[in-house]
């Protein structure tokens, strides 16, 4: 990321001989007479070889700078060689020596108030680069003052895009959103490379809320200003965002085209800030493939280039990403070091990795360590539920706040201009009469639909508020558990009496975290189908058949463990084919056959599929020999977040049918139910 630092770092300097080669420059050095010229020579031929690539010479010659310096009093020469030095360790990744260098400066040289801002932006780079976040934010605070007293608009924008660093590390995404929409207000029309930086940390927020798409279209948008400013390090991190969005959507093949772009351009150019990042999402890419080989090649070169960087998030991350492939290898002691390193580094929350990390020490009989990660995980998700938790469902629901609102906007503009258009005919009174009645027809045709658009924004208003008191409601359930059996082990600690005992209260924090996660999937899934409307969904021919093993093949490993059985009824056509999503078909079967199963108290659980016609219309019917529902409860069991048992002993979400229901209605069908208590449940999907 280009930020004013780079840009107006050395803005003071002097450039001299900038028409010279380097053996002219090196006869000048040899010929110097005062340290002052020696000085001068030096920091021009480390700029030349830092601008060839020779960096080993560059390096040399902006020491020579440094050693000669000591004894000149020019400010200014003493703020170019310092300056100089230090950003030369910095690009080096370099962040402890580069930092060192701006302390110094800082302390030793008179400097305006300028200058004394721009070193200490500098620094905060430094401290973001390392993730020292505690130590970021006081040393913004102390240029607060001088930032925005000072009339320059490139210092009232880093001030806040460092600041939005800060709440980065803190994972504060609201804080962070706000001090980025300030940077931005703060930009001017000149200042387009930072505008991509600003842009660059936006789709970050996106990311979080799970809006990959706008997200994907930004990286875009920041890629072709990019390439049309010859910016190498803004079009590696967009191509760094592309492959995220990307991987994140599931786009396999996608996401690895954007990483072998950026490994061209790192071949072509040498630039390799936060390239660990690309190695890593190929490891991921990799993973969900199979191809455990390759993902652990790339990942190991992550490492090493993340370490080589000193870049410790990106280090934290690809050690998680070695971990997980380890624990698909079934490999749990060469996972342990690398989940520790991971959990070391760490910033935010990641509780897959505590879990991980606290079951190999369970099982090694470490309990109180095993307790403790668990309740540092727990204390965080309690302390961020509300601003993160709930984010992904709120961010669909805000996106669709916000298209109802341009939609309005849209509306307002197109009835202006056509009012502005209408005074152009008012020459004669029969055009006047006409235009007026025209202008009234449409004025209530727009009311009509104004007022319409503000029904609909008051019930996603609604909606908004049930989904959030929902989610919190329902989130805080299974936190509560993990929360009171950990506290039980720590009690049971206290009293040294380690027995089997503990494995019962390691179940339950397990169940507790399995109901959480169903949980989120779930609202994953209903809040993406929400925003679906009716005929977005891909349809093609199929046959019940190959529905069915695709289905099975799904479910398989749950199907095994509950003794299920899954078939198609007699009189069935396996192979008839009829019109419908696939993916939608697939999905209700699952939470059909899955529920079917699962609330089954019979010797052999099985679930029939059938596939009938009505009127030219598909219905395919799923009935299964389970436990049945009460007549009473047939229409309450299609809202999201209701089921006929406690969600942490069945482990369910309470949104299977709901999701069901949804996907019938976005395909534009109908979910019918029949079922008495102990005698089976049978659904009929009407396409």
């Amino acid at each position: 990321m280009k930020s004013p630092i780079s840009i107006c770092l050395f803005f003071f300097a002097v450039h001299l001989c900038l028409g010279q080669n380097i053996d002219s420059l090196r006869s000048l050095l040899v010929g110097a007479d005062t340290d002052h010229e020696r000085v001068t020579q030096c920091i021009e031929l480390g700029r030349k070889f830092n601008k060839l690539g020779d960096k080993d010479s560059a390096k040399k010659y902006f020491i020579h700078a440094n050693k000669f310096i000591g004894p000149i009093e020019d400010p200014l020469l003493q703020y170019k060689t310092k300056a100089y030095l230090g950003k030369f360790y910095f690009d080096s990744f370099e962040f402890g020596k580069a930092d060192s260098m701006y302390a110094l400066l800082l302390e030793t040289v008179e400097l305006n108030d300028s200058l004394r801002v721009l070193l200490t932006f500098a620094r905060a780079q430094t401290f973001t680069k390392r993730a020292q976040w505690d130590t970021l934010k006081p040393l913004l605070e102390e240029i607060e003052e001088d930032v925005f007293n000072l009339a320059i608009p490139s210092f009232h924008v880093e001030y806040h895009n460092q600041m939005s660093f800060y709440y980065q590390g803190e994972n504060d995404i609201l804080s962070r959103l706000d001090e980025l929409q300030k940077a931005k207000e703060a930009l001017t029309p000149e200042m387009e490379l930072t505008t991509l930086a600003i842009n660059h940390n936006l789709t970050n927020i996106y990311s979080k809320i799970q809006a990959y798409e706008a997200a994907l279209k930004l990286y875009k948008e920041n890629l072709k200003m990019a390439e049309k400013a010859n910016s190498t390090q803004d079009i590696m991190y967009s191509y760094y965002g592309i492959a995220n969005q990307y991987n994140d959507l599931e786009k396999n093949d996608s996401a690895k085209e954007a990483c072998w772009k950026a490994i061209k351009l790192y071949n072509e150019t040498g630039y390799s800030q936060s390239f660990g990042f690309v190695y890593k999402t190929l490891a991921d890419i990799f993973i969900k493939e199979g191809q455990l080989d390759s993902a652990i090649y790339y990942v190991d070169k992550g490492i090493a280039m993340s370490k080589k960087q000193q870049e410790e998030d990106l280090l934290s991350d690809n050690y998680w990403t070695k971990a997980k492939i380890l624990l698909v290898q079934g490999d749990t002691a060469a996972a342990k070091p690398y989940l520790e390193l991971a959990s070391d580094f760490e910033y935010g929350v990641l509780p897959e990795l505590d879990l991980n990390l606290a079951r190999i020490y369970a099982s090694e009989g470490k309990y109180e360590e095993a307790s403790n990660i668990l309740k540092k995980t727990w204390d965080q998700i309690k302390e961020n539920e509300d601003r993160n938790t709930i984010y992904q469902v709120t961010g669909k629901l805000l996106k669709s706040k916000y298209e109802e609102d341009q939609k309005l906007q849209q509306l307002l503009s197109d009835q202006k201009a056509r009012a502005q258009k209408l005074n152009f005919g008012l020459l004669a009174i029969f055009l006047l009469l006409f235009i007026s009645s025209y202008i009234i027809f449409i004025q209530i045709q727009h009311r009509r639909r104004l007022k319409d658009l503000n029904i609909k924004l008051v019930q996603k208003n609604e909606e908004l508020y049930q989904f959030t008191y929902i989610c919190s409601h329902d989130l805080k359930e299974p936190i509560r558990n993990v929360s009171t059996f950990t506290g039980l082990i720590e009690y049971k600690l206290a009293k040294e009496e380690l027995s089997r005992p503990y494995d019962e209260y390691f179940h339950h924090i397990h169940s507790g975290i399995d109901t959480l996660t169903t949980i989120i999937s779930s609202l994953k899934a209903y809040t993406e189908i929400e925003g679906k409307q009716e005929g977005t969904f891909e349809e093609e021919h199929v046959s019940l058949g190959e529905i069915m093993e695709e289905v099975k093949s799904n479910i398989d490993e749950f199907l095994a463990d509950n003794g299920g059985k899954l078939s198609l009824a007699e009189g069935s056509e396996p192979d008839e084919r009829f019109v419908v999503s696939r993916n939608g078909l697939v999905l209700i079967l699952e939470n059909l056959v899955h529920n079917g199963i699962k609330y089954n108290d019979s010797d052999t659980p099985e679930v029939i599929l059938g596939l009938s016609w009505e009127r030219g219309r598909p219905i395919v019917s799923v009935e299964d020999n389970g436990v049945g529902i009460e007549e009473k409860y047939l229409d309450y069991i299609f809202r999201p977040f209701k089921t006929m048992s406690n969600k942490s002993q069945s482990n369910s979400s309470g949104l299977g049918l709901a999701i069901c229901k949804k996907i019938m209605d976005v395909l534009g069908g109908q979910i019918k139910v029949q079922s008495k208590p102990g005698k089976g449940t049978r659904f009929e999907l009407v396409f």
